[in-house]
């Protein structure tokens, strides 16, 4: 059983003892990863979209 597993049962448990139902939406809010930010400093070079039908004909 991985970490995030056990800690799902021991919240299911918890509702369960309680006389409650678990509300999936409760449930998925305190087992999701916490959101990052993306880096705003990363260069991305954009490429031209026949590049791409190089490369597939390249695969045939």
């Amino acid at each position: 059983m991985t970490k995030a597993e056990a800690e799902l049962a021991l919240l299911i448990a918890d509702s369960l003892g309680r006389g409650e139902l678990p509300e999936a939406r409760r449930l998925k809010e305190r087992l999701e990863p916490p959101q990052r930010a993306l880096p705003v400093d990363t260069p991305v070079a954009l490429t031209e979209l026949a590049s791409f039908d190089a490369l597939l004909e390249g695969c045939a």
